[in-house]
C-alpha cells in the first residue's frame, strides 16, 4: 500500500478485504440490531490464538485505511466478499472452496455435515464489484459483498437433486458432539466451534446494491455452476 504513494497517477485503491473482517464468529449476529452483519461492523474477538486468519485480514484492512488517511491524492475503496464459490478459470483444486465442493462429492462429508452457516458470493460477482468500484466516482469506504447465507446442509439440499445418484451428496447435520470430537483433527478448535456451530448469520448488502447499481446472482446457480465443473473434474 505504502508503493501507492510512489506513484502520482493513482487515485483510487480497491482493496479485497473480506467479511472476516467484519465479525470473527457467528455468535456475534446475536448482538447485533436487526440481526445482520453490515460495512459498520469490525471484527474485535479474532486473535493470535483465536481465528488468526480473520485476525491478520483484520489487521491489515485496518492498516490499509491508516496509510489512506496519512494523504490526500488517492482515496481507498474495500471489498469484503463471502465465501466465495463458482466456476473456476484454473484446473487447481487447492483452494478452500473448491475443495469443500468437492467435499460434498468425494464422500468425506457422507456422514453428514457440520451445522455451519456461511456468507456466499459468486467469484464472479466479485470481480465484477471490484472493477464497478475502480470506476464509480461516488464510490467511497467499505462494500460487503455476499449474496445470502446458507448452512453446509442447505447447499448440499441444491446438489442432491442432479448429484446424489452420482455422488455421496450429504442429507444430514452431522451430530454436535461428534463434531465437537472430531473438529481439533480437521482444523475447527472447540473455542471456534462454541462460537460458530448452529448459529445463523446474515448480511446486509444494501449499500453494494444501491450505491454500486449491482445485483447479485442468487447462491443457488453459483453452487450448481461451481458443483458442475468440480463434477466433471471428478467424473474424468
Amino acid at each position: 500500500m505504502n508503493e501507492v504513494n510512489g506513484i502520482p497517477s493513482v487515485k483510487r485503491v480497491v482493496l479485497t478485504a473480506s467479511i472476516a473482517t467484519i465479525y470473527g464468529d457467528a455468535v456475534e449476529i446475536l448482538s447485533k440490531p436487526g440481526g445482520a452483519f453490515s460495512e459498520k461492523d469490525w471484527n474485535t474477538t479474532s486473535s493470535l490464538t483465536h481465528q488468526p486468519y480473520p485476525y491478520s485480514k483484520t489487521v491489515a484492512e485496518r492498516e490499509a485505511w491508516k496509510i489512506n488517511s496519512m494523504q490526500t491524492r488517492w482515496d481507498l475503496v474495500t471489498i469484503h466478499p463471502g465465501f466465495v464459490l463458482g466456476p473456476s478459470l484454473t484446473s487447481r483444486v487447492d483452494s478452500t472452496s473448491i475443495d469443500m465442493m468437492r467435499s460434498f462429492f468425494n464422500g468425506k462429508f457422507k456422514m453428514g455435515v457440520p451445522d455451519l452457516c456461511l456468507g456466499i458470493v459468486d467469484v464472479r460477482d466479485v470481480a465484477m464489484t471490484e472493477v464497478i468500484a475502480g470506476f464509480t466516482p461516488s464510490a467511497h469506504g467499505r462494500y460487503l459483498v455476499v449474496s445470502s447465507s446458507m448452512t453446509a446442509l442447505e447447499m448440499a439440499d441444491i446438489l442432491k437433486e442432479d448429484y446424489s445418484r452420482v455422488f455421496p451428496v450429504p442429507s444430514k447435520n452431522l451430530p454436535d458432539f461428534i463434531v465437537y470430537l472430531a473438529g481439533p483433527f480437521m482444523g475447527m478448535p472447540w473455542k471456534y466451534l462454541r462460537r460458530n456451530l448452529g448459529t445463523r448469520i446474515s448480511f446486509d448488502n444494501t449499500r453494494a446494491r444501491k450505491e454500486l447499481g449491482f445485483e447479485f446472482r442468487p447462491a443457488t446457480q453459483t453452487i450448481l455452476d461451481h458443483a458442475k465443473q468440480v463434477a466433471q473434474t471428478l467424473s474424468k
